[in-house]
């Protein structure tokens, strides 16, 4: 499957990847890749931005205190910018061994591949990992999703507008 993903996508599954294992988390969850998705310049980036999703938000729900770490003379974007520097060809590759992905990040990431297919796109992008989480809601990320007053549905609906007028 992860051959149909686009160096993007590859790139948003190894820096949730990375960010669980900095973490401490055993594993990687919706959570995980909704953090990535955030930061992104595309447009799952943009619509998550749109619908009032923002680091700040995240990060509070995740138990980062961005000022503790100020406080302490840590720059946390100058450290995470610094790490893709040292390792720009970490988001080339997929490597997939030490951590595992919980059940809900699979299941995100194979229902990345049928709405891509869906689309009738012959890639899978960071969208349609947006798309894949957001179809079945049953998941971390649509659960905070809620707990801030952010629908699903509407923000899944965004989305694919905004893929369609991208296309």
């Amino acid at each position: 499957m992860f051959e149909r993903f686009t160096a993007e996508a590859r790139g948003v599954v190894v820096e949730a990847k990375s960010q669980a294992e900095a973490r401490g988390h055993s594993s990687v969850t919706t959570e995980h890749l909704l953090s990535v998705l955030v930061d992104h310049t595309g447009v799952a980036g943009r619509v998550l931005i749109q619908a009032g999703l923002t680091r700040t938000v995240l990060d509070d729900f995740l138990g980062i205190d961005r000022a503790a770490l100020e406080y302490l003379g840590i720059d946390l974007e100058q450290v995470l910018s610094r790490t893709r520097a040292m390792f720009p060809d970490q988001s080339a590759r997929l490597p997939l061994r030490g951590i595992r992905f919980a059940a809900e990040s699979k299941k995100a990431l194979e229902l990345a591949l049928r709405e891509a297919i869906r689309l009738q796109h012959r890639h899978i992008g960071a969208e349609h990992i947006m798309l894949g989480i957001l179809r079945d809601q049953d998941n971390r990320a649509c659960r905070l999703m809620v707990k801030r007053d952010i629908s699903p549905a509407s923000l899944r609906t965004s989305l694919e507008t905004e893929i369609r007028a991208a296309s």
